[in-house]
Order: C-alpha cells, then structure tokens, then sequence
C-alpha cells in the first residue's frame, strides 16, 4: 500500500511487486539497524525509499534499466560487511539448512549382494530416464523434460554451496542467468560447445567474487548478499547492450547451437539426451568431489571453522572453491538452458529471484546435504507436475503449502525416507547372509605410528616458547605479558581458575584471536600466521568442547585430518584421476590403523554428532595423531568425561606423546591428572603467570594456593591416577 504510489503496484501481478524484490528493500533498510533496531530500521526505510525515488527520476529506464536495484545492492554489501562484523545476528549466526546424513555401515556396503542391488536400482532410474523421450509425444514436452534436467543440474549446485558448504545462497539462478547469456554472447562465432565452456568459466569466477563476501559473514547476512545480487543481476547486468542478443534489451539468442551436428533448439530429442548426459556428468563430479578431501574440508568448515583450521584446512580457500565450483555448475545448466529456448529468452521472465527460491526449496525438500536428496527434490517438484501437467492436485502438492507439510513431517527431506527404507532393506540382506564384523589389525597399526613417529622426530629445535604475549578484548586485557617455554618431548601444564585466560592464550597461540608479543614454533616466528598455516607446521589443537564436524563419520574425520599429510586436489579430485585415488585409499588404509590403534574401529561409521563426549576426545586424539602433530595444544582434554574415564586419559596422552615423539602444552582443572603427567606447570591468575616450576614446586606454591588450589587435600588428591611407566 505505502509502495504503490512511487511504484507499479497492478493487484493482479502481486507475485512481482510484492516479491522479493520488495524483500530486499526492506532487508537493506533493516541492515542500516543491524537487524536490532526498529528506530533505525525505519530510519534506513525512510532514507532508501527517498534514494530509490530520487535514481528513478534522475535516470531513464529505458536507456539505462536497474539503476535503483544496482544502487540498493550496492547499499546493501557496504552495510553488510560494515555491520555484519559487530551486528548480533550475523556473528551468532550458526544456523544452518543443511541436515544430518545419515552412511551406511562399510561392511554392509561392501556386501556384494548389496552393491548389486544399489548398481541394478541406479540402472532402473537411469533407463527410465532415456525412455522419457520415447515416451512424450511432442517436441515441447521434450523440451519441458529436458529443462527438469537443467534443474537438476542447478538444484545439485546448491547441494554443493548450502549443503556441504554451509554458505546459504539466495540467488543461485541468477549465475544461471550468467551461464546462459555468455553462452549465447560467445556462441555468435565459437561453437556451442566451446561457448558452454567459457560461459561456465565466467559463473565460476563471478560467483568467486561474490563469495568473496563469505569469507567475513556468513549465515543471513551472506543469504541477502546473494539475493541483492539476483535481483541485480536480473534487473541491471543482463540488460547491458552487449549481452542482449536478437532482442530488446534483457534479452538474449542463440545463434548456433549444434552439438555433434544435432540442432539443440531443433532437434528437442536430441536436446533432451545431451541434458541427460550433462547431468550424468555433474552427478559424477559432485560426487566424487564429495568422496574426497575437498568435500570432506568444505563440511568440516561449515561444521567448525576453528576446528577445521587446527586441522590445517583453509577456510578462506575451502568457501571460495565452493562459490567458485558452485557457480560453475550453475552456469553450466545455464548454457544448456539458453537452448530450451527457440527465439528470445528474456532476463526478467527466465531468472526471476523466485527461480533461486525454488531452487533452496527443491534442495531442502529433497534433502540439501545429499546429492540424491536434490535428485528427489527435483523429481517431485519439477518432473512429477510435467508428467501430470494441469492436474490441480499435484499443483498443490508442490506448491509451498505442500512442501511446508512435508518439512513438517519430514524435517531431513525426502532423502530421511529413502535412508529408512535402505537401511530397512541392506539390514534385511545383512542378516540374511549373517555378517560379522571384520577383525582389526591392531599390531600392525601400532608398528606404522612408531615407524611414523620415529621418522618425523622435530625434537631438535624448541617447540614453543612465547614472549610477553598480550591479547585484548575491548581494550582489556584477557592475558598480559605470558611469556612460556616448551622443551621437547616435555608436557607442560597450565592451570588457573576460570577466566585466568587459560584459553585465550591457547587461542592466541594457535592463531584463533589477535594477540601482540612474540610467538615461536620450533624455533619459527608465526605471528603473522593463520592457524591453518601454524597447524601445517606441526602445532595440533584439542578443543574445550570436542565438537569436531557433526555431519562427518568417524573415519571422514580421521580422513579430514590427514589432509596434512596429502593434500587433496581439486581437478583431480572432481575427475577421480590420478592421485586422487591413490590417495584416498592411502588415507583410507591409515585412518582405519589409527582407528584401530585407538579402538574406534566399531565407531567408524557413526557421525561424530552421535558419540559420547568421551569418545569424542579419543577421535580428537586419534586426528593429532593423523595430523602428525609435534607440538600438542589440549585444552580440557577430560571436560565433559565421566571420572572413571578420566583416569584412563594421562596414560592415553603419553602414550600418544611417545609415539609422536611430540611435546605438550595442557590445560586440565583434573589436578591428579595435571600433576601426574607434567614435567613442568605453569599457573595464571587474571591473564598474568604467577608461578613456574615442577608440579611440586607448584602444588606447594603459597600464591598458587591462595589463587587457586586452596588448602583442602582432597581437592587436589581427588582421585588416584597411576603415573604412566615409561
């Protein structure tokens, strides 16, 4: 009501003026108050209502169309990167569409009856899917088929970004968009094929930029960042003179589109099969992307980014190989989809932002972390109403009424249904043929970590001393001054009440929190370094919560970390050629020895986010060991654990410290433990080291006393933990 005088407010076309244009509009006015403030807010509606009014008059839209969108997108990424690093709804933002998925067990998937199975109902799906052009009787419903291809193509794009790579994109259609009009500027004198390509390479470095947002906020705030960009792009970048082809501008041709000399915008049969195949493709290389370390890290850093970090993935590096793989796929159903089109395709009509939309909702209905689930999601939105075209019911079964009832029901997606009925079906031939798990080879686990240790020995230089090291939160300091040593193969101790600043200085010294002073690592001056880059030479992190990655497998985790070892690579990782495969079976054999050396074997197929507590902290053991670490940093490695558990802990870290031959920087409130396996302990107070020495020294330190251990014995003896025997 308020819009339309200023706008083209027609009640017969609401889905276009009160979309989500209109959406957009207000998310950039409520940013001007950090999404906090109502007074604000509507101070920032005000100011971009009178914006918005004056670029509409001082500009033609006929000349010069989208010149209000490209002004309120504009507005809208200054204010986010500008807010979104001290609004509270963007650096609390740790939500996430992407679900729990669930794996099947190893043993049951390597069942050869079961592989069978899975081989003879892929083959059914996909023979169903060549008959469809046998089956339809007119080019157009080709056509129409052929598009359900193309979306699933997009809808795997998203799998891939929102998925497994947490970043929430709003505006995926419009790098379709891209796809699309490149194809057809670059198809006026290349050929089809050749024109796909280099429009998939500009998706692929557009979305990079876009992405490049990502790497400051995330959550909602990265949401409206996309979303800005679709309707900027639909309403501005598309209708540039250069990029509208054979029409008005906003409007693009294809000019030549033959692939193997099939017309594509003739001949729809064969248009329909080239989709088919393309989405073959992409299955195979977003699932081979999945099965490797590059798939394995960008899960791991939406799960945990500090995590992720101390397991020497780069955060920066794993977002933009997502926004850049993400926008490629994109781009690429792009350029299949300008085909689908026999004269014109106009920007407004064929990448509307509800498209994107529709995308996230195809995705989350089908389940957004599977690549599967955006199969199902595609087959019920899209192919289902083209096979039942005009039918009211199945309208109404996937419009967004339908789809909230089965969210409602379903919160994982189709792909929860799918999950139960396999593993109803594998466990029904699992038992049939009696399986029994396989034994482990424990001794020759244990053979290669002390080959491993023995090789990698980094005793000869000082694995960290620290100098006045100051960190400051708010212009307070948190720690002042700490300055400590750690010898090699010594284990250090560092206790303190809570809120001495314990953590914080672990942080500082892992990287995780700015910090002034001088930090070295064997004998290497790494201030200036991320804490992807401190882990890479050797330094591994235990966490105070033991989180690790949720979504991941036991064995995905272990394998995570042994990216330190051998890094993953991106082409040949999405094309499984060589190393790839050598690789990941090397990976694959080392994680399941570590596992064993630990006892974890039977825990090999069970996502980290249903282990106890306790058994976290032994996977999170087992990944310093994968990471080859020689400095361990442990942060409460026995917060959370049950006492009896507890006293299995000491002899467990020095056994691990011996076979890495690593040294030991803890942080433990369990004072039998702390005292029984530290050579040395140093105590905080208020940030500020108040005592140095053996555990002796320490124990009876009269400022360590008063500070923190007070008088009562039975505080400090709770428990008796035998000292480990060398």
């Amino acid at each position: 009501m308020l819009i339309s005088p200023v706008g083209q407010f027609n009640a017969g076309n609401l889905k276009a003026d009160i979309g989500p244009e209109l959406l957009l509009y207000g998310l950039t006015a409520a940013m001007v108050g950090g999404l906090t403030s109502f007074p604000l807010a509507m101070v920032g509606g005000m100011a971009l209502g009178v914006i918005d009014v004056l670029v509409k008059l001082n500009t033609n839209a006929g000349t010069h169309p989208g010149q209000p969108q490209l002004v309120v997108f504009l507005i809208l990424l200054v204010l986010v990167l500008v807010r979104g690093r001290t609004g509270a709804a963007g650096e609390s933002a740790g939500w996430s569409l992407a679900g729990r998925s669930r794996s099947l067990s190893r043993d049951i998937a390597d069942l050869a009856l079961v592989k069978w199975v899975s081989r003879l109902a892929a083959v059914g799906v996909l023979i169903g899917a060549a008959a469809v052009p046998l089956i339809v009787n007119t080019n157009s419903d080709r056509n129409k088929f052929a598009v359900v291809l193309v979306t699933l193509i997009v809808a795997l794009s998203a799998t891939l970004l929102t998925g497994w790579a947490g970043q929430l994109s709003l505006g995926q259609f419009a790098f379709v968009g891209v796809g699309a009009f490149m194809t057809a500027y670059y198809a006026k004198a290349l050929p089809y094929p050749v024109a796909v390509g280099i429009g998939t390479l500009w998706g692929a470095l557009i979305a990079v930029i876009i992405g490049v947002p990502a790497l400051r906020v995330k959550g909602l705030y990265l949401a409206m960042i996309t979303l800005g960009f679709q309707i900027m792009a639909t309403a501005w970048l598309f209708p540039q003179k250069r990029l509208s082809l054979g029409g008005s501008a906003g409007s693009t041709k294809l000019f030549h589109s033959y692939v193997f000399g099939w017309n594509m915008k003739q001949d729809k049969t064969a248009y329909y099969y080239v989709c088919l195949v393309a989405a073959l493709i992409v299955i195979f290389i977003v699932s081979r992307v999945r099965a490797s370390g590059i798939g394995r890290s960008l899960i791991a850093v939406r799960e945990n980014e500090n995590s992720a970090a101390a397991f020497t993935v780069s955060p920066t590096r794993a977002k933009l190989v997502a926004f850049g793989l993400s926008g490629a796929i994109a781009a690429f159903a792009g350029g299949l989809y300008v085909a689908s089109v026999r004269q014109t395709m106009e920007a407004s009509i064929y990448f509307p932002a509800s498209q994107s939309l529709r995308i996230v909702a195809i995705a989350v209905v089908g389940g957004v972390m599977s690549i599967m689930g955006a199969v199902l999601g595609t087959f019920v939105i899209e192919w289902v109403p083209a096979m039942f075209d005009g039918s009211s019911e199945i309208k109404l079964f996937t419009s967004g009424i339908g789809m909230l009832i089965l969210l409602m029901y379903f919160p994982g997606g189709l792909i929860s249904i799918a999950h139960n009925l396999r593993d109803l079906l594998f466990g029904w031939i699992a038992r049939r043929v009696g399986l029994k798990p396989k034994p482990k080879a424990e001794r020759a686990a244990v053979a290669t970590l002390s080959a491993r240790a023995a090789k990698g020995d980094a005793a000869a230089a000082l694995p960290l001393r620290t100098t006045d090291v100051t960190v400051r939160f708010f212009g307070r300091p948190a720690t002042h001054n700490v300055s400590i040593v750690v010898n090699p193969g010594e284990v250090v101790g560092l206790i303190g009440t809570n809120g001495a600043g314990k953590s914080t200085f672990m942080n500082a010294v892992s990287g995780f929190v700015p910090s002034t002073g001088r930090i070295e690592l064997f004998g290497e001056d790494i201030g200036d370094k991320a804490a992807y880059r401190r882990a890479r030479l050797g330094m591994g992190r235990a966490f105070q919560n033991a989180k690790l990655f949720g979504a991941l497998t036991v064995r995905e985790t272990v394998m995570t970390a042994l990216e330190a070892r051998s890094r993953s690579l991106l082409l040949p990782s999405m094309l499984s050629v060589p190393p790839s495969p050598i690789q990941e079976r090397r990976k694959r054999r080392e994680a399941a020895e570590i596992m064993s050396y630990l006892g974890l074997g039977r825990y090999a197929d069970q996502t980290m986010a249903e282990l106890s507590t306790g058994t976290r902290r032994i996977v999170e053991l087992a990944c310093l060991i994968a990471l080859d670490s020689k400095l361990l940093l442990l942060d409460e490695p026995t917060a959370g654990v049950a006492q009896k558990e507890t006293e299995a802990f000491g002899p467990l870290i020095t056994t691990i410290q011996r076979e890495l031959g690593a040294a030991i920087l803890l942080i433990e409130h369990d004072m039998p433990l702390v005292m029984s396996i530290s050579d040395r302990i140093y105590c905080l107070e208020a940030g500020e080291v108040i005592a140095e020495g053996t555990p002796d020294a320490v124990r009876n330190d009269p400022k360590v006393i008063a500070s923190y251990l007070g008088t009562d014995e039975r505080a400090i003896n709770r428990s008796e933990v035998a000292t480990p025997t060398p």
